[in-house]
């Protein structure tokens, strides 16, 4: 939406933003665990890094918590961006 009004603008997402709605979509119990394997998404070292820790992220808890990797699938374009992971 901001990109129609300023199309030259960058776009980020903020990662607190998605750590924060990634704990509020997931269960209490599964916080632990869920932290451990969300961290290397936005600690990677570069895109394709992070990218294959969000594709394992997805393999270990996509049929539990399909909205979370759909959340971070949907920021990913702004989330590369922001974090400067962004591979040119």
């Amino acid at each position: 939406m901001v990109g129609n009004v300023w199309p030259r603008t960058t776009v980020q997402t903020c990662i607190i933003h998605l750590i924060r709605n990634t704990f509020r979509l997931a269960s209490k119990k599964d916080w632990d665990a869920l932290k451990r394997d969300v961290k290397p998404i936005y600690t990677a070292p570069n895109h394709i890094a992070a990218r294959a820790a969000l594709e394992d992220l997805d393999e270990k808890w996509g049929k539990k918590y399909a909205a979370i990797t759909r959340l971070w699938n949907s920021a990913w374009e702004e989330f590369g961006t922001a974090e400067g992971l962004v591979d040119f």
